[in-house]
C-alpha cells in the first residue's frame, strides 16, 4: 500500500474504513487509482462520491437460509453434529466456498470528462 501511495495512487477513506473479510476485521482488499487524469479531471471526490463494501451475507446465505442449503452439505458436516455445529459450519465455512470469504468492494468514479477534454484540445 505504501508503494502505491508513494507513486501517486489514492485509496478513498470509505474503502479504508470497510474491512473486506466476512468477519469485517481485516483489510485484505483495496481499490487504488490515480486521483487526477489531468489537473482539471478529478475522478473521485470524498465529498461528492461514495465507496465501500457490499455485505452479500445480509441477502444471500443468511442465517435464516440454513435449512434451504442444508441438503447440499457433505454428510461429514451434519451426521452426528449438533445444530450449533451445523450452523457454525454453514456460517463460517460453507458459504465462503459458495460465494467468497471476501466482501466485494465498490467505488463511484467520475468517468465523463468530455467537456474538460474538449476545452483542452481547443
Amino acid at each position: 500500500m505504501q508503494a502505491l501511495e508513494k507513486n501517486g495512487f489514492y485509496v478513498p477513506q470509505a474503502i479504508r474504513e470497510h474491512p473486506s473479510d466476512l468477519k469485517k476485521t481485516k483489510h485484505y482488499d483495496q481499490i487504488a487509482f490515480k486521483l487526477k487524469l489531468e489537473q482539471n479531471m478529478i475522478v473521485f471526490s470524498e465529498a461528492q462520491q461514495h465507496a465501500g463494501t457490499f455485505d452479500f451475507t445480509k441477502t444471500v446465505y443468511t442465517a435464516q437460509d440454513l435449512d434451504v442449503y442444508r441438503g447440499y452439505f457433505d454428510d461429514k458436516y451434519v451426521v452426528n453434529k449438533t445444530e450449533t455445529q451445523i450452523k457454525n459450519y454453514y456460517m463460517t465455512t460453507w458459504r465462503t466456498f459458495e460465494m467468497s470469504d471476501h466482501l466485494p468492494m465498490w467505488i463511484e468514479l467520475k468517468v465523463d470528462f468530455s467537456n474538460q477534454y474538449l476545452k483542452n484540445i481547443q
